[in-house]
């Protein structure tokens, strides 16, 4: 977005080896890009986070998906997005968003789009989330930020006659 880059390594090693997942960011200055920082997920303990699958950048705003992160206490892989914000010349974690019912294998995070008029409104994929009829078919979460600046779901979008594997919100 202008003169930002970010790249995502859901499988990249971390400084202790684990395969978590990484987001590099890259500066444009004149007409090369200067690698500037890395973010990785602060709460990351397993080796499944997959943080960087899904990405998305609209000026000092990024969502970075981690469709293998585990719901605090709840189902394994379940997903999850983390908000940064740039300040100066670091990205500062707000928040971290779950789906209000997590499902285990839902990989919530895959893909993220934020809505091209606004960046006030967000699409998540979670392309294993269960259907009401039970199978994996997978959903979309739609996303808004508050008057406070926080994001809050709104939506959860699911295919009318969904089938396992149809991985909806990819």
């Amino acid at each position: 977005d202008g003169v930002t880059l970010v790249v995502g390594a859901p499988k990249g090693d971390d400084t202790d080896g684990r395969l978590r997942g990484a987001v590099r960011i890259y500066r444009r200055v004149g007409e090369r890009w200067q690698p500037d920082g890395v973010l990785q997920a602060p709460d990351a303990d397993g080796d499944t986070l997959d943080f960087g699958a899904g990405l998305a950048l609209r000026g000092d705003t990024l969502m970075v998906g981690a469709p293998g992160h585990d719901a605090p206490g709840g189902p394994t892989d379940a997903g999850a997005v983390y908000v940064f914000q740039r300040q100066g010349t670091i990205w500062v974690l707000l928040q971290r968003l779950v789906a209000a019912m997590p499902h285990a294998c839902a990989n919530f995070g895959v893909s993220i789009a934020l809505a091209q008029d606004s960046s006030d409104r967000m699409l998540v994929g979670a392309t294993g989330d269960r259907h009401p009829s039970g199978t994996a078919a997978g959903a979309a979460y739609l996303f808004e930020r508050s008057v406070s600046g926080t994001w809050e779901e709104r939506a959860r979008l699911v295919p009318a006659a969904g089938a396992d594997g149809d991985a909806a919100g990819k």
